[in-house]
């Protein structure tokens, strides 16, 4: 299976997974509830290359320098983070 179809399939799941929910009560969902209460899991990024290539350390502010930083995890709720290393 290519990483599209992964994607896709992993996307419909969770549609058909959401219309399943029963809301006949119709209270509204927040999806800030939902996000805050989920355990967020990032499966890919490229930080560590950026950090050894460019020198950039993590705990600093890297907006425009970097797709991600410490503090833009903590905001966004990522409580775990994968990373890949080349040796």
């Amino acid at each position: 299976m290519t990483k599209i179809a992964a994607m896709k399939s992993f996307f419909y799941l969770s549609v058909i997974a959401l219309l399943s929910c029963d809301n006949s009560s119709n209270q509204v969902i927040d999806y800030k509830d939902i996000h805050t209460n989920a355990i967020v899991i990032d499966t890919h990024n490229d930080i560590l290359t950026m950090t050894m290539e460019k020198g950039h350390v993590m705990d600093n502010d890297l907006i425009g320098k970097t797709h991600s930083d410490l503090d833009r995890f903590k905001k966004g709720g990522v409580d775990v983070q994968f990373f890949f290393n080349l040796v």
